[in-house]
């Protein structure tokens, strides 16, 4: 597992990114790595994607894209 400061010391490379996704992947001691596993899940079950980014200020960033909105 990455630390907290490592993590926030450097920019993580695409795979990094992607494995934020895999069922079980904490970068926390204490974390479950089960939360973005889920949301990928429900994405994919409304037909959207989903990835992982980093934001302007350097923290990480998740665009939902292929949402249609009703009117």
């Amino acid at each position: 597992m990455t630390s907290r400061n490592s993590r926030n010391s450097r920019r993580r490379s695409w795979s990094e990114r992607e494995r934020v996704f895999e069922a079980g992947y904490s970068a926390t001691q204490d974390g479950t790595g089960f939360g973005l596993s889920v949301v990928e899940r429900i994405c994919e079950a409304h037909g959207w994607d989903v990835r992982a980014t980093e934001s302007a200020a350097g923290g990480a960033r998740f665009e939902i894209t292929r949402v249609e909105f009703l009117e």
